[in-house]
């Protein structure tokens, strides 16, 4: 009998954990495991931030200073927080950093969560929004003022506080910008939080991005089904995407714009995070190397033509540029740019959330023919896509003008409003967005 009993308490009849149907990074990586999303976003330190603790009249000035005044009236005063989190990258447990912001004092009743996906701030801890001052945070906050709890993670490689990030930023990797996101949602909601008071939660999720970050969003919801279920995905709303980052490199290597430097930047970055397959740096003209390295490791770039730069081959090598143009991108970097491509990566489909999708005709970062080109991908793989486009709207100033825009199309879908039909992968003509409502 003791054997028999002994023997029953060895058994183990958990089920296994479950792990995400998803490939893993592809391109001749080498090849490793998810580890059990469940077992990930647990939370490391939560720390509140007085600094943003904001009344409604504090946003009202804060508006003013990040070009956002149309949004006042600020419904509800802000309180925000810093949280280190577990998440997984390439199977290994790391640790990541993002601020979470919730409306003070809040509506009555729990809140639906909406992951704001900043834009490029750079490639190391330094540019890590939750770190820096109100300027960097004042996002969050200003959507958490419409009555919602909001996730921003600084992304993989950006710590905004605690330890130093192991690597520099994967910029526009689609896996772990997908991952470490959902992971800072799946901790924000398993978290005791001071700055929601009375609220909760609810599992309604919505994603908000802008340039990266709509890149991000994009792939966000796609990978949301197998990384975290529990969430009830409701709306996808993206402003000034950067569209196939193949495309944009040979762009950018046609003519010199700032996707020239860009997606110089890309591409290294997408190399280290596959594990080097290929010398990204001997693709560049050995002159422009200072200048790179510096956007790596010290400067939180801006989005412009680097200075002293005036022709393709002031950043890119002129064999590489001569051999691409004429016979095609090459392996392994094609496949690093498609894979992390919206729309034409290994991930499968989503499940075809309600999106917009708001671009500018005059975008000079994001080519505006390849933000149509992906829209148009978008509503061949069946999602519901409305589409804006701002008439002579910037990559900046199209994301700017186009949030109330963004905000009240959001709001009509977290109300479960449905769209007009009429307005579902229709003809997009340009608009005054600034106007549009």
């Amino acid at each position: 009998m003791l054997t028999l009993l002994l023997l029953l308490a060895c058994r183990d009849d958990a089920p296994a954990p479950r792990l995400p149907n998803l490939p893993t990074a592809g391109c001749g990586s080498a090849t490793y495991d998810w580890l059990p999303p469940d077992s990930l976003g647990a939370v490391v330190e939560l720390e509140e931030e007085e600094d943003w603790s904001l009344t409604a009249a504090n946003l009202d000035a804060l508006l003013g200073l990040v070009d956002l005044d149309a949004l006042a009236p600020s419904p509800y005063g802000a309180r925000g927080a810093r949280l280190r989190y577990t998440t997984q990258d390439k199977g290994v447990e790391v640790e990541a950093t993002a601020m979470i912001a919730a409306p003070d004092p809040g509506p009555a009743g729990p809140l639906a969560t909406l992951l704001y996906l900043h834009p490029t701030t750079g490639m190391d801890d330094h540019c890590a929004p939750s770190g820096r001052d109100l300027l960097w945070t004042a996002v969050p906050l200003v959507l958490a003022s419409r009555g919602v709890l909001v996730v921003a993670p600084d992304y993989l490689g950006q710590n905004g506080f605690g330890d130093e990030a192991e690597a520099l930023h994967p910029y526009l990797a689609a896996e772990p910008a997908a991952v470490a996101s959902l992971d800072a949602v799946r901790a924000a909601w398993g978290a005791e939080l001071p700055i929601l008071g009375d609220n909760t939660p609810t599992q309604e999720l919505a994603l908000f991005g802008a340039s990266q970050g709509a890149h991000h969003a994009l792939w966000v919801e796609r990978m949301a089904p197998e990384l975290f279920p529990e969430a009830d995905l409701r709306a996808v709303v993206v402003s000034s995407p950067p569209g196939a980052l193949d495309d944009t490199l040979l762009l950018g290597l046609e003519s010199l714009r700032i996707g020239t430097a860009g997606s110089a930047l890309i591409l290294h970055q997408l190399n280290e995070w596959h594990g080097e397959l290929g010398d990204a740096q001997a693709l560049l003209n050995p002159d422009f190397l200072p200048a790179f390295e510096q956007s790596l490791y010290e400067d939180c770039p801006e989005a412009k033509v680097p200075d002293g730069v005036s022709a393709v081959t002031d950043v890119w090598d002129v064999a590489f540029v001569e051999e691409t143009l004429a016979e095609g991108l090459a392996d392994p970097w094609a496949c690093m740019l498609e894979e992390s491509s919206v729309g034409h990566g290994r991930a499968p489909l989503g499940p075809g959330t309600r999106t917009l999708y708001v671009y500018g005709d005059a975008d000079e970062v994001s080519d505006p023919t390849l933000q149509a080109a992906e829209a148009a991908l978008l509503c061949a793989q069946g999602y519901d896509v409305q589409t804006v486009v701002c008439a002579g709207g910037g990559h900046t100033d199209t994301v700017l003008t186009s949030v109330p825009l963004q905000l009240d199309w959001l709001a009509a879908r977290l109300a479960g409003e449905p769209l007009d039909d009429e307005a579902v992968c229709g003809e997009s003509l340009a608009v005054d967005c600034a106007a549009a409502d």
